[in-house]
């Protein structure tokens, strides 16, 4: 089964393992040419389905108005697993050698094999291999890239996969990025919309949201590891 990592925030983990976050959006890179103004899938020349999008130019209802002005992968196709790579150190504890996520501070062991044990100390004797002094049963802080495949707790499967510009979020999409409607003593409501555009400039920077970028909008649901 085709897998691929995915980085989150530790806020967004937590929304996570909560069950409050089954949406993602991610940017698509390269950016299509800016006449692009709708999206569809395309067939390979082998004539079964891919991830590869045409872009339309033109009158959406007139078919000659397609327009092959690149194809670009999204990286993402309905059915693949995500596997979540986050913050992670290596440590052990009177029930044996584990795995400890700052995220929400859970701990999970490792199995009791040799092929684990020899994992787990790579994991453990990250960046330290040279040093003679080192001791202790904790490791350092492993950076979510670094995170290898066996220490990911979370496993995502893909339900849909839609392209689209990020504004054309729906308020029931933003509540399924994790996003909560929100009342301050004053009585104005916080749009969730407007929620998720803070979220994501937090993230992707100032003017980000009023770009408008084409963005993958990922859909997908939690499975067993």
């Amino acid at each position: 089964m085709r897998e691929k990592p995915i980085l989150f925030s530790a806020p967004m983990i937590r929304t996570i393992i909560e069950g409050r976050k089954s949406q993602t959006r991610r940017l698509i890179k390269p950016q299509p040419p800016t006449e692009a103004t709708s999206a569809g899938v395309t067939a390979t020349s082998r004539g079964g389905p891919t991830d590869l999008w045409s872009w339309l130019s033109g009158d959406p209802e007139d078919c000659d108005t397609w327009c092959p002005l690149g194809d670009f992968k999204t990286g993402y196709v309905q059915g693949m697993r995500l596997w979540l790579r986050e913050a992670c150190f290596a440590q052990s504890s009177p029930d044996g050698e584990g795995v400890a996520y700052p995220a929400d501070r859970s701990w999970r062991i490792i199995d009791h094999t040799k092929e684990a044990t020899e994992k787990w100390l790579d994991l453990l004797y990250y960046r330290r291999r040279n040093d003679d002094g080192f001791e202790g049963s904790t490791g350092k802080l492993l950076p979510p890239i670094h995170m290898p495949r066996w220490a990911s707790r979370i496993t995502l499967a893909v339900t849909a996969v839609r392209v689209q510009r990020l504004q054309e979020i729906s308020e029931e999409d933003a509540v399924a990025e994790g996003c909560r409607h929100h009342h301050d003593p004053a009585g104005d409501a916080q749009n969730v919309i407007e929620q998720f555009s803070y979220l994501w400039e937090t993230i992707h920077g100032p003017d980000s949201w009023a770009a408008n970028p084409w963005v993958v909008a990922l859909t997908f649901r939690r499975v067993p590891q």
